[in-house]
């Protein structure tokens, strides 16, 4: 069926994102022995895409701190590229979701970023409204072409980079925030750079837990 296989075209780009996660282990591993504990936490976070997409269970959502996984990406992206978040005026805001998701999404748009737009700083700005929480990724590299655009989040599409391989991530990460009940778009993309929403559900309160079907 049509269902099964999306489902087992999402295991392939999962497994893709494993093969990147793992390739700086095995070069060079004495030198990058810092940065083993954030590969190591990139890797949980795409068995935990396996886990939300195959098993096709209720994905138990939580009021988390999106403060806390802000912090935890930019952490985890500091040998690569400079991040800077800006969250004022909130000194912190929940949302309700699934930490190793959302963290996967990031991951998956940050390293875009880097790898195939070339972009060298990222601002994610965190804004508000009566419908949730909006993230706008902003980065300063060199943009998509308007047809990638069009197509990034299309299930049976990749494009070929500048840098060998397949930009291939970006159908995960729709999949990974709808089962978050939130939503990804591209914004804007030319030669200044593109911007990446994500709009999410605001936190409930005392920790409130929402199961929600994949």
């Amino acid at each position: 069926s049509r269902e099964s296989l999306q489902r087992l075209c999402f295991c392939g780009l999962i497994a893709n994102g494993i093969e990147h996660e793992t390739n700086p282990l095995f070069i060079d591993a004495a030198e990058n022995a810092p940065q083993i504990a954030n590969i190591l936490r990139g890797i949980q976070g795409i068995f935990r895409q396996f886990h939300a997409v195959l098993r096709q269970e209720k994905i138990s959502l939580k009021s988390i701190s999106l403060t806390s996984v802000l912090d935890k990406i930019k952490t985890m992206m500091q040998n690569r590229i400079d991040v800077t978040i800006e969250i004022e005026p909130f000194s912190d805001v929940s949302i309700n979701g699934d930490e190793l998701l959302l963290l996967r999404v990031l991951t998956i748009i940050l390293k875009n970023a880097d790898k195939h737009g070339d972009a060298t700083h990222i601002r994610i700005v965190v804004a508000e409204d009566e419908n949730g929480i909006i993230l706008r990724i902003i980065d300063n590299g060199k943009g998509m072409p308007d047809h990638i655009c069009k197509e990034a989040f299309q299930l049976f599409k990749s494009y070929a980079t500048d840098h060998g391989g397949k930009q291939v991530g970006l159908p995960v990460s729709k999949k990974l925030i709808e089962l978050c009940q939130g939503n990804i778009e591209i914004e804007k993309s030319d030669e200044h750079g593109t911007i990446v929403m994500l709009r999410l559900q605001k936190g409930h309160k005392n920790g409130e837990k929402t199961n929600f079907d994949c």
